[in-house]
């Protein structure tokens, strides 16, 4: 099935992208070929599909390069041997960078909350660089400025300069559903078989936390690079799933997504959920709020009456987080990590700049080892660290009132879709508590949301196109 004007599909460019570039790696052994040719081909197919300005092609195959990119990392580097520093890994950033000049130039038709914390981003990122590279050095600070812009270069491209509100709004819903499927039934096969290439990768990465590389045992992160991005990305699209239109594939994207985000053993994304649940129930939504329930009910009642290793994983993480006293470690470390960078981030000004945090500290040394805050329990500490008291704390505020602002615009939707983007983004900007929602996929994922729900103005109608209940039931009826 060809796309309007005999063009193909997105979906054929996501799935023949990354069929031939596996079918190279794995089975034609040409692994430090794909090495280059996967960021390379990424970046030809964005800056082919964003010519594409009346579709949300773009943005697609760039969120399923998100997806998808850190899995095509460990089949290449099972091929070509444990690679600390992939170009696999640039494919990501570099092609998300492609929007940079439409996105910049659409600047007038983004609402006014979403540009100040659009300004406010790029602002403290371009700061942050600076300090980086004179603090941390060149390398360091480039690795961590591709961390940090490409997704607010991604939110603003959607703000401004992206399609029409409801082609927007749809191409997201069919995104969320395919993502909860793929990304929740892989993390199950992880989980049950582990492929060699997940093994391979486990063994030599240097992550204590994602459990032993042998099937059971292993603390599920799908495609993604770890657990906590894995589970703060599928949380949120399930909750767009389950409030969104009704579909052949939505029982099974929530089958799939619940497993996932179980099985990944995320408090987190746990929590996130939680709070996305009960924006849910302050706006009224009882349909959504019914799926939600019914489907956490079915799949407890499904790994009950299964057992087996699913079963108990998912449970031995539900009693550890009901622990009392010192025994739970994993928040122990969180507590510590709070304990001893708290007095640090008070006391300075400035920050320490982009290349401190991160796999970006990977690039301070010959070996690829990262350095000492090379991984933080805490994005909000992470924030400040980095962009210094100030003005870490300025983005904070600006980006808590770009989400409430977002809310107040889903509220007052007749979409439910609409009111669970609100919600996902909420609850997406809450783990910022224990992890950092705003780099990587969660954080195109969150500023993707915040710029469909800048679009809408205060009484529920799109900024651009059709009205929120005609976008609404052509969605019902194409998706």
């Amino acid at each position: 099935m060809r796309a309007p004007g005999g063009r193909l599909p997105v979906w054929a460019w996501v799935v023949g992208f990354h069929a031939v570039c596996f079918l190279a790696a794995f089975v034609l052994h040409q692994g430090r070929l794909v090495a280059y040719a996967y960021p390379a081909g990424a970046v030809v197919c964005c800056a082919l599909l964003l010519r594409r300005r009346e579709t949300a092609d773009f943005l697609v195959f760039t969120l399923w390069l998100w997806f998808l990119g850190p899995e095509m990392r460990r089949v290449v580097d099972f091929g070509v041997g444990w690679t600390p520093k992939s170009t696999v890994m640039l494919a990501m950033p570099v092609a998300s960078c492609v929007c940079l000049v439409p996105a910049l130039r659409a600047h007038r038709r983004v609402a006014p909350d979403m540009t100040r914390a659009l300004a406010t981003a790029l602002t403290a990122v371009v700061f942050a660089f600076v300090t980086g590279a004179l603090v941390n050095g060149k390398a360091p600070a480039l690795g961590g400025l591709l961390d940090w812009l490409p997704p607010v270069l991604v939110g603003a491209w959607a703000a401004g300069a992206g399609p029409e509100t409801p082609v927007l709004r749809r191409a997201l819903e069919r995104t969320a559903l395919w993502g909860a499927i793929v990304l929740g039934a892989y993390g199950l096969v992880q989980f049950l078989v582990l492929p060699e290439w997940d093994a391979f990768w486990m063994r030599n990465a240097p992550i204590n936390s994602i459990g032993n590389p042998h099937p059971f045992q292993v603390r599920v992160f799908g495609t993604l690079n770890s657990p906590n991005p894995y589970g703060a990305v599928l949380g949120a699209l399930l909750i767009m799933v389950l409030a969104g239109a009704r579909s052949r594939g939505r029982a099974l994207a929530t089958a799939a997504g619940v497993v996932g985000i179980g099985l990944s053993l995320v408090r987190t994304a746990w929590l996130g959920i939680v709070i996305a649940v009960g924006a849910l129930a302050r706006a009224g939504r009882t349909r959504a709020l019914v799926a939600i329930v019914l489907a956490a009910t079915l799949t407890v009642v499904g790994l009950a009456f299964v057992g087996g290793p699913v079963g108990e994983a998912i449970g031995e993480r539900v009693a550890n987080s009901y622990q009392s006293g010192g025994k739970d470690k994993s928040l122990n470390d969180r507590t510590d990590v709070y304990r001893k960078t708290l007095p640090v981030v008070l006391g300075s000004a400035t920050g320490k700049g982009l290349g401190s945090t991160g796999v970006s500290t990977k690039l301070s040394n010959a070996q690829g080892k990262p350095g000492a805050a090379g991984t933080f329990d805490s994005g909000l500490l992470e924030v400040l660290y980095t962009y210094g008291l100030p003005l870490g704390l300025v983005l904070l505020v600006v980006l808590l009132l770009a989400v409430c602002a977002a809310w107040r615009r889903a509220r007052e939707s007749d979409d439910d879709f609409l009111v669970a983007c609100g919600a996902a983004v909420a609850g997406l900007l809450v783990q910022l508590l224990l992890g950092n929602p705003l780099t990587g996929a969660p954080g195109v994922l969150f500023w993707v949301l915040l710029a469909l729900l800048s679009r809408v103005r205060g009484s529920g109608t799109p900024v651009a196109g059709a009205s929120l209940a005609e976008q609404g039931r052509r969605s019902r009826t194409l998706v």
